[in-house]
C-alpha cells in the first residue's frame, strides 16, 4: 500500500525506516525526524 500512495502523490517520498513498525516516530525517534528533516529540506531546494 506505501509503495501505491507514494506512486499516486506528487513529490511524495518512501522512507522504510529499519526496526520501525507503525509508529516509527516513537520506536525510532532519530531516524524519523532525520527522514522528515531530509523530506522537507528536498521540498525547499525545488
Amino acid at each position: 500500500m506505501s509503495q501505491t500512495l507514494v506512486e499516486k502523490i506528487p513529490q511524495a517520498r518512501l522512507a522504510v525506516l529499519k526496526h520501525a513498525s507503525h509508529l516509527s516516530a516513537m520506536e525510532r525517534p532519530q531516524s524519523f525526524a532525520q527522514a522528515v528533516t531530509q523530506f522537507i529540506l528536498a521540498l525547499r531546494r525545488r
